[in-house]
């Protein structure tokens, strides 16, 4: 029976070549979208799922509670790990890491920047899934200044050598034993490891710091024994912050509390740590995305099926005749789908295996469609097949198996009216998922075009940054400044705390007319007193910092407008800020200029209150104003006075404006993909509506015979075929106002958007002008062949 349906199938799409060829086209393009998103979405959902354990491994963060709400930072106190484990029993093991920062790796002549160094306590390996291939896990990170390196940092620095027993040389102070060889760890993991030192070496540095319950300095990361519940924790965490760090934090950064993210968690829902914007919003997105696609072309589908119904209701009226049951029937046609629906599979692989590469480059991840590593794909994509076929075929199935023999003998009978036509909801449907698509495409390359061109309040070209890593090179900083400055092509040199464009840290502060009970947050940074010429921010009143005034480093500060503004100042100047020193100790600030508002973060984030305090011991960069057009004298004028004072530090530079522009790199490729959904979108909604149209002309076809003969335009007949066309659109457009208003005006995608709405409802006023004229464009081929055909084949049509 199956072959027989089978069989039947393949000589009816065989009959209908045209028919067959765009059902297979209109599906394939649909499916190679869902395809490409899927192998998106599995990647994404894969990061940290290769460690054993995953399910039941926690972060520990830390969160305060102000009064103007809650701040999560993934950092907690050294002493956390070890005390949780003793205090709770539902944990089978705890371990703390500490990022390192940039450290200078060396070993004999191999020197290099590194970024992924990390403390960490020996538990770190019976927790995650971390290989071996060298040394013993158990001990390889007991005794101070040991570690554990990757392979790829072995071959790094070693080459073909056996790194055990030999040692680097890290930040021009310490050499650290190598007892330990990692595999590489895969590619999607969000805790990035190149080399992990022995967390017993700060013990080594400084044995007050691991019993510091104020120093909130490294991540932590516990496991919970099979069955444990990890709510338990978090209900007993706020009896722990008594017992142990309360009387020691208290009032010193507002109510302090501890939460928990699990580990699977971490890198798609980053946001929940108070991070960057979490990635599950971009695979949500796109998620939407291949389902309006997909979608689209199986409505694509339905239509087509449909408007067909004429030359198959004969053959479904006199296959009834002759005994054919509904439901045998209804079998044979959602089994013509679901052929159809195989051929689209072939077709979407190959559009799949040629779109890859391009749409990798667009995600920022390395896509395979490697079948032998991913089984999964193969079960996924056959799924999919099946359920779109059986998505699209179920329909006209239905529709057509239950047409009676009379009625579908007599054309006219099978095309009577109904008060809901199931054919026009579709296209309505169609009509609003494609609308959606433009509209949403368009109004993200509207917001992109204008954060691009928002002015941030400074200018950000022609800046270089430079790291400064230790005290030493903070103490010939005046120096260095002084030596670079006789060259030309530098025009001015700063020091800060934090590049500008990376984000900075938040922090509560007192200002002057608030108590300890309604503290502020600010954004915080340290800088010297070139920092506001270097970059050329404007003071609005006031001055900047002195060297000349040696009182500047203790008690001065500079707020921008938007702090003065919130914290009701209309003069600023004289006012102070208190802010926490530790140890329940604060110092007060006097504010001695203000700023106008600019972007000291990338724009993904609105400018916020700013502290900025001339505490020079805390700086981090250079910032280097040059010449316009003199990049490459300046950068060996840097580069000879870098070695000429830290000879054995790295030069490793960058450029103030790529510290901005990275967000745009994430924005241009996220729409680039939007686009590339939008004209698939667009392209299958314009197969829909040659469908509607067809089957509209196909209906009509006595009818415009006769008005024809009795003397309508050919204008008059394809304004009437048109009607029903812009009929529909309008109707889409009044149910999808209300979304399209919410999501430009309402709460929106600030989280990559922060200034979402600001271009007004233009946007889609233009998308609806566009879908209008698409449609228009769209039936206007099948409207002029109709209107335009010999009214004597329209009257012999039957």
């Amino acid at each position: 029976m199956l072959s027989n349906y089978i069989k039947i199938s393949l000589r009816n799409l065989r009959k209908h070549k045209i028919y067959t060829f765009i059902n297979i086209f209109g599906l394939s393009l649909g499916l190679a979208c869902s395809m490409l998103i899927l192998i998106y979405v599995l990647r994404e959902a894969s990061y940290d799922r290769f460690h054993v354990n995953g399910d039941r491994i926690y972060r520990v963060g830390r969160e305060i509670t102000t009064a103007e709400g809650e701040v999560r930072e993934p950092v907690t106190p050294v002493p956390l790990a070890p005390a949780l484990l003793q205090e709770f029993p539902d944990l089978e093991t705890a371990f703390r890491i500490r990022n390192m920062g940039k450290t200078i790796v060396r070993y004999d002549d191999h020197k290099f920047y590194e970024n992924h160094l990390y403390y960490a306590d020996p538990a770190i390996f019976q927790t995650l899934t971390l290989t071996m291939l060298r040394g013993d896990a158990n001990t390889a990170l007991n005794q101070p200044y040991s570690i554990v390196i990757t392979k790829e940092m072995a071959e790094k620095y070693f080459g073909d050598k056996d790194p055990i027993g030999k040692s680097l040389f890290l930040n021009n102070q310490h050499d650290f034993l190598v007892t330990g060889l990692l595999a590489d760890l895969p590619k999607t993991t969000s805790i990035y490891i190149n080399m992990l030192c022995s967390f017993s070496t700060l013990n080594a540095n400084s044995a007050a710091d691991l019993n510091d319950w104020q120093a909130f300095s490294c991540q932590t990361f516990v496991m919970f024994k099979p069955g444990a519940d990890p709510q338990k924790l978090t209900e007993q965490f706020p009896a722990f912050i008594d017992r142990h760090v309360k009387e020691k934090t208290e009032g010193i950064q507002g109510t302090l509390g501890f939460y928990l993210n699990s580990l699977q968690k971490l890198y798609l829902y980053s946001h929940l740590d108070g991070m960057s914007p979490g990635l599950i919003t971009k695979l949500v997105s796109y998620s939407i995305l291949a389902i309006f696609i997909a979608l689209i072309a199986c409505i694509n589908f339905m239509n087509l099926s449909t408007a067909r119904s004429a030359t198959r209701a004969k053959e479904i009226g006199l296959r009834k005749v002759i005994g054919a049951n509904r439901q045998e029937l209804i079998r044979q046609l959602i089994m013509e789908a679901i052929v159809i629906s195989v051929f689209a599979l072939i077709v979407a692989l190959i559009l799949v295996k040629l779109a890859l590469p391009v749409f990798s480059a667009n995600v920022d991840q390395e896509l395979s469609m490697d079948f032998r590593q991913s089984p999964l794909l193969i079960l996924a994509f056959l799924g999919l097949t099946i359920i779109v076929g059986l998505f699209a075929g179920f329909y006209p199935a239905v529709s057509l198996s239950r047409l009676q023999p009379v009625d579908a003998l007599n054309k006219n009978r099978m095309f009577k009216r109904r008060k809901i036509n199931p054919r026009s909801v579709l296209v309505v449907i169609q009509f609003l998922l494609s609308s959606a698509l433009i509209s949403q495409t368009y109004f993200m390359g509207s917001e992109i075009r204008y954060l691009e061109n928002k002015d941030i309040g400074f200018d950000k070209q022609n800046v270089i940054t430079l790291p400064i890593l230790d005290d030493e090179m903070r103490s010939t900083l005046k120096s260095f400044k002084t030596e670079l400055r006789k060259d030309r092509s530098v025009i001015n040199i700063a020091s800060i705390s934090a590049t500008p464009g990376w984000g900075v840290p938040r922090n509560v502060k007192i200002p002057e007319g608030y108590s300890h009970d309604d503290m502020q947050l600010m954004e915080e940074v340290h800088v010297d007193a070139d920092f506001l010429p270097t970059i050329g921010l404007k003071l609005v009143s006031g001055r900047n910092f002195s060297e000349l005034n040696p009182t500047d480093q203790k008690d001065a500060l500079i707020i921008n407008e938007l702090a003065a503004k919130k914290f009701g100042w209309d003069e600023p100047l004289g006012k102070t800020i208190q802010y926490s020193v530790g140890d329940k100790k604060y110092k007060t600030g006097v504010v001695v200029g203000m700023v106008k508002d600019f972007h000291i973060t990338s724009l993904h984030r609105i400018i916020e209150p700013l502290f900025v305090s001339n505490q020079i011991e805390n700086v981090n960069h250079m910032l280097i104003r040059i010449e316009p057009g003199q990049t490459t004298q300046a950068l060996a004028a840097i580069r000879h006075t870098w070695e000429s004072f830290y000879p054995n530090q790295p030069f490793e530079y960058g450029f103030l404006a790529n510290s901005y522009d990275w967000y745009f790199r994430i924005l241009d490729k996220v729409y680039a993909v939007m686009i590339f959904f939008a004209t698939l979108g667009i392209a299958l909604a314009c197969m829909g509506i040659f469908a509607l149209a067809t089957f509209l002309a196909e209906r009509k076809t006595k009818e415009i015979g006769i008005r024809k003969v009795l003397g309508d335009s050919t204008m008059g007949i394809m304004m009437r075929i048109n009607y029903d066309m812009i009929k529909y659109v309008l109707i889409a457009w009044l149910f999808l106002f209300p979304y399209l208003y919410f999501t430009s005006f309402g709460e929106g995608p600030t989280m990559f958007f922060p200034y979402w709405g600001v271009n007004g409802s233009w946007i889609h006023i233009k998308t609806f002008i566009l879908v209008f004229a698409i449609s228009i464009v769209s039936v206007s081929y099948q409207a002029i062949r109709a209107a335009t055909a010999n009214p004597i084949e329209s009257l012999r049509y039957e």
